[in-house]
């Protein structure tokens, strides 16, 4: 049974973070930071791109916060072949989570069999590990978003994502409640792409999202200090 948001602990709201940094810009010091960041509020992972996931498995050694890494980010426009390499190779440098990209237009004129198949490439290289898979929905139509999840769902995602955090428009109540709805038991729902605040947080917890993908999580939680409990 997923937690009722209004009940959560600081910790307990901590854990449904994926405190992300994929600033084209970063540089060693500040995956650094990240890091150790997670590591003080035991967020559920830490994501960088695939250049840094040695980086961040050192920093985050013994902490039990996992890396999570992207794929075929941020466009999607990634050949099989390539993926499957990414995804190997961050599998051999640490990575144990992976947000992988769906290539949505060409999906709309090739049919959506074709994300299916991308996902399901990259279920395969990536095992048992935890994959979630970015619609980049403020992109797609509601028929295209049920379209694409589906497809997501039947490669082998755990999770439903609704945006890179690059694309027009980021995550919105409407879509991540849209998410949850066609997720049901089959597929969880990440949240990402402007959420900045503890109330937007809320309001996508609220909504049916059991993980957050945001650069703010500190600021967020310091916010939330003033609402939940210890």
């Amino acid at each position: 049974m997923t937690k009722n948001p209004e009940t959560m602990t600081l910790g307990e709201l901590a854990a449904r973070f994926d405190h992300t940094i994929l600033n084209p810009g970063a540089g060693r010091t500040d995956i650094a930071r990240v890091c150790s960041e997670a590591r003080i509020w035991k967020t559920a992972a830490v994501c960088v791109h695939p250049i840094w996931v040695k980086d961040a498995r050192v920093e985050l050694v013994e902490s039990g916060v996992p890396v999570c890494t992207v794929i075929g980010f941020p466009h999607g426009a990634t050949a099989y072949p390539a993926l499957e390499a990414e995804t190997v190779r961050a599998l051999e440098d640490g990575a144990s989570e992976f947000d992988m990209m769906i290539p949505y237009g060409i999906a709309r004129s090739e049919g959506w069999s074709y994300v299916e198949d991308n996902v399901r490439a990259v279920r395969e290289s990536a095992g048992s590990h935890i994959l979630k898979v970015i619609l980049e929905t403020s992109e797609l139509s509601d028929p295209d978003i049920r379209d694409a999840a589906n497809a997501a769902i039947n490669g082998g995602a755990d999770y439903l994502k609704t945006s890179t955090g690059f694309a027009s428009g980021g995550a919105t109540e409407a879509s991540v409640r849209l998410l949850a709805e066609i997720g049901g038991t089959r597929a969880n729902v990440k949240a990402s792409g402007g959420i900045n605040s503890y109330s937007k947080t809320m309001t996508m917890l609220r909504a049916g999202a059991t993980r957050i993908g945001t650069s703010a999580t500190v600021a967020i939680l310091e916010e939330a200090r003033q609402h939940l409990k210890r």
